[in-house]
């Protein structure tokens, strides 16, 4: 009955996988799946087969071996688990689906290995063969997952956890960026986000959507559904906007920034740039447009300035054999590491200056970053969803142009060694843009604008 409930309640829900691919096989309850994941078919398909088909016959044999013994508690306790499948499967969605198969799989490989330890008893030398080979394929299928899967972020959730503990009660918080986790992590401060599954009302500019697991800017984010928020906590980012100018910077971490809304709403908010560079010099129609609003209501131009970032265009630089080429959501091109490798190219510095150097994507086992030949970090192990980006260094830079190479060297046995090393930036963010100054002027004074790189424009 709760089954059926739940399949009719909502059906949007149930059609939904997950992150699977494709629903799971159930003969991957056999334990053995040489790959770095169950979303796809193993990555030595014909060595899974095979092992499969010994699993097969020590089950056969286990059965057979539970029969002569007349153990029918654990007969019992085998037909529960399939029957239990069977019935949860016809109803089952194909996520909890896969979780049956995954409660399932342990006693299926417990009666597997019993059928190998009762070849044991008469040819010890069969039966431990086939408990190795069981047991061998077993761990070499937890070893090649183990591999190949991120791991968490855990300073960085470390943070936001922090961040949750000493701003509970500050809420409704908005999350700009996609991250399921902070659902938890900030579960004191009525947190949401506007990527969720489950998110609350939000609009947007025209031209931009709902989109789940999408991270937004803000000023892709209407000014309302932003302005219902009284905090904000966001990623750093070189990508993402300074939040509209009733709210105050009330701290900075390692990964993150929170926000607290200090005064009224602005008349109006326009945003400029876009993808990895969140400020542009607007057009001056634009601004005598605006400038005629704020007139007209008594109120004056407030403006963020922000020098433009420096982005490295990655579809053209050079790449050994295994890095490729991909798009991301935004359909910017992206950098994807399937093996060590190497990647080379160039950019322009227009104005000499300190610089934070950041990667967009995901990294699992070191990938080092030269420029000019200089080693700036190797970061590693740094996951997420949409708009993540990784802090390398801090750099002087003169200018004119420099030359930039990332490097991926070889794997090993450790966990998140062979996960996803994903880029799709390399940017150059001038120093001290976090706290970039807010300033205001008459709208008579409109004309000074023209041609300035604005993160914003506001009425107010």
């Amino acid at each position: 009955g709760l089954a059926k409930g739940i399949s009719n309640s909502d059906s949007v829900a149930v059609s939904d996988p997950g992150n699977l691919l494709r629903p799971l096989k159930f003969i991957q309850t056999l334990g053995i799946w040489l790959g770095e994941t169950h979303r796809f078919e193993p990555k030595y398909i014909n060595q899974t087969y095979v092992l499969m088909g010994v699993v097969a016959v020590c089950l056969l044999l286990g059965i057979a071996w539970l029969l002569r013994r007349r153990a029918w508690g654990v007969l019992a306790f085998v037909a529960i688990s399939l029957a239990t499948w069977a019935f949860l499967h016809k109803h089952a969605t194909t996520w909890t689906d896969a979780k049956l198969l995954v409660i399932l799989s342990p006693v299926i490989v417990f009666v597997a290995l019993l059928g190998a330890f009762s070849v044991a008893r008469a040819r010890p030398l069969e039966g431990l063969a086939l408990a190795a080979v069981l047991v061998g394929g077993v761990l070499a299928s937890d070893g090649l997952l183990y591999h190949g899967t991120n791991l968490a972020p855990t300073q960085r959730f470390e943070e936001l956890g922090a961040i949750g503990e000493r701003y509970a009660g500050q809420g409704p918080t908005l999350a700009p960026d996609f991250e399921e986790y902070s659902l938890y992590l900030l579960r004191g401060m009525a947190v949401d986000s506007p990527g969720l599954a489950y998110s609350g009302p939000f609009e947007f500019v025209p031209g931009v959507g709902k989109l789940y697991g999408h991270s937004y800017d803000l000023d892709n984010m209407a000014l309302q559904s932003v302005e219902r928020f009284r905090t904000i906590v966001m990623r750093r980012s070189p990508a993402w906007s300074r939040p509209p100018s009733n709210y105050e910077l009330v701290w900075k971490g390692r990964y993150y920034t929170v926000w607290h809304r200090s005064g009224p709403a602005p008349l109006g908010h326009l945003g400029l740039g876009a993808g990895f560079d969140p400020s542009a010099p607007p057009k001056c129609a634009t601004v005598r447009q605006i400038a005629r609003r704020a007139e007209a209501s008594h109120g004056r131009l407030i403006y963020a300035s922000r020098p433009e970032n420096v982005s490295v265009d990655l579809a053209t630089m050079a790449r050994s054999p295994l890095v490729g080429t991909s798009t991301d959501l935004e359909g910017r091109s992206q950098l994807v590491f399937v093996g060590p490798g190497r990647s080379e190219g160039s950019f322009r510095v227009r104005t000499a200056g300190r610089y934070d150097v950041w990667l967009g994507g995901d990294v699992d086992r070191p990938l080092k970053l030269l420029v000019d030949g200089r080693l700036l970090g190797s970061p590693a192990a740094q996951s997420g969803d949409d708009g993540t980006t990784i802090h390398v260094a801090r750099v002087s830079l003169s200018a004119g142009h420099h030359s930039v190479a990332l490097l991926r060297g070889g794997g090993d046995l450790r966990p998140d060694d062979a996960g996803s090393t994903v880029l799709d930036g390399i940017v150059l963010q001038p120093l001290g843009v976090e706290r970039g100054p807010v300033s205001s002027i008459a709208p008579s004074a409109w004309r000074s604008l023209c041609g300035r790189p604005l993160d914003w424009l506001e009425v107010s």
